[in-house]
């Protein structure tokens, strides 16, 4: 039996690839926004020297672990990107999605793939490995594995705030922007250490939303640093139970919001 996801992943990708000019642009773009979105703190942070005590090296393994994960979830969860989930459901085009014999998530998750998206996180990846160097941080195989599991929680974690976004959505109708304040918010945020924030942001930022959880307790895993207050690397232990109740929260709020959806029309 042919796998329905597998198959309409192949589609969009294929449909996507049509246009070969058109893709190497965007590929080309996505690639210079990481260049770009990591040469500006690093230059700025190199400028003064250090920043809360953390190298530009160090910042820029910061931001080469989260961009991946940006790149990741982004290439699967596109088509529920708060304003184009928003789009799909005041045209009423969502309804036409429930009729698939297929799970709704399941379908908007395939079908929207675009890999145009991985290029980013293969930029970001280079950005991993280029500042582990120059950090002087060993790429040992337990190195490599923590830091894969910073870049695919923080995947994980960006993907399920999108799956809360839209489920909101079926609520509002209107796009939820709210996602967005944590998605885009929480990125830049994690972009430099946890230590130049308040303790009230980093413990929101660590806990209650935890992609400083999944980036920056990770990166003082492999540079063997302690991180300030109770936010140190043994913390590493709870990324796991936390990215799965983000997960598991993400499933319950998507069922919920699906339950009150109402069509509003064509």
């Amino acid at each position: 039996m042919v796998d329905p996801y597998g198959a309409l992943a192949v589609a969009s990708v294929r449909s996507l690839a049509g246009n070969r000019r058109l893709f190497v642009l965007r590929m080309a773009g996505d690639v210079g926004v990481v260049i770009m979105e990591t040469l500006t703190p690093v230059f700025l942070v190199n400028r003064f020297g250090s920043v809360a005590g953390w190298t530009a090296p160090e910042v820029a393994l910061l931001i080469g672990v989260v961009r991946v994960g940006e790149g990741l979830s982004s290439m699967f969860g596109r088509a529920i990107d708060p304003f184009r989930f928003a789009e799909l459901v005041r045209r009423g085009q969502f309804d036409q999605v429930l009729t698939r014999p297929v799970s709704p998530l399941g379908w908007m998750l395939s079908s929207g793939l675009e890999p145009r998206f991985a290029f980013r996180a293969l930029a970001a990846l280079v950005v991993v490995v280029w500042a582990s160097a120059a950090a002087g941080v060993p790429l040992t195989v337990a190195n490599v594995l923590v830091l894969a599991l910073g870049a695919l929680a923080s995947a994980t974690l960006i993907l399920s705030i999108y799956v809360m976004g839209a489920a909101l959505t079926f609520l509002t109708v209107e796009g939820s922007d709210l996602a967005n304040v944590f998605t885009n918010g929480g990125i830049g945020l994690s972009s430099f250490p946890l230590d130049v924030y308040g303790s009230a942001l980093r413990l929101t930022f660590t806990f209650l939303i935890p992609i400083g959880l999944c980036v920056y307790v990770p990166a003082l895993v492999v540079l063997g640093r302690d991180g300030p207050g109770i936010l140190g690397p043994g913390l590493l232990l709870l990324l796991p139970v936390a990215v799965a109740a983000v997960v598991g929260l993400a499933g319950l709020s998507w069922r919920a919001g699906l339950r009150r959806y109402t069509s509003t029309g064509s």
